[in-house]
């Protein structure tokens, strides 16, 4: 029985720049050296099963791809700096993050131990959950200070409501526990 041997194919590390993207994990490569663009390609992540991550490169973003050694099929496994100059300005050997177009900041910096949320001009921030938020800095949380400042400023409101010397002050601290009055429910929620 004669055996048949098939010429395998091998694996190349193509460089090039992204032109395409779509919203299903792919996206096309020009690689200008070969002057060809790729089929659509998929985006190499860390968790695609029941974790999940998504993120897309910019048009013309630099990238590395494993393609077979007809550039017909591969993946995308990453981008690469090509500059100094485009290394986001917190990049350093202490910081681990991202920077985003609009100037958006988060990373960590673990000599500091501090993380960071920078929001760009005009930026959002919200976080959602149907259990109890837990902020603490180690001796105290978030719910005891805020249960403080409420403490502080009822004794404000009572002390200043009734005020005969300041008819400023009285109306201010009666608007101030009118206020303290509406929060209550949200202060309820976020203390648990």
């Amino acid at each position: 029985m004669e055996e048949k041997h098939e010429e395998k194919g091998y694996c190349v590390l193509k460089w090039g720049k992204i032109n395409n993207v779509n919203t299903k994990g792919q996206a096309k490569v020009f690689f200008a050296e070969d002057g060809i663009t790729s089929a659509w390609l998929p985006l190499s992540f860390r968790r695609t099963l029941n974790d999940k991550e998504f993120d897309t490169f910019d048009i013309n973003e630099f990238v590395a791809c494993i393609m077979d050694s007809n550039l017909e099929r591969g993946i995308i496994i990453g981008a690469a700096y090509v500059q100094d100059s485009s290394l986001p300005d917190v990049a350093n050997s202490n910081t681990s993050g991202r920077q985003f177009a609009d100037g958006t900041k988060i990373y960590y910096d673990k000599s500091a131990h501090k993380y960071y949320i920078k929001m760009a001009g005009g930026g959002n921030f919200n976080i959602s959950s149907s259990g109890i938020f837990t902020f603490s800095n180690g001796s105290q949380s978030l719910g005891s200070l805020l249960t403080t400042l409420r403490t502080a400023l009822e004794t404000f409101c009572t002390a200043c409501a009734g005020s005969t010397v300041d008819p400023v002050l009285a109306a201010a601290a009666t608007e101030l526990n009118t206020s303290l009055l509406s929060l209550d429910t949200e202060f309820d929620l976020l203390l648990g």
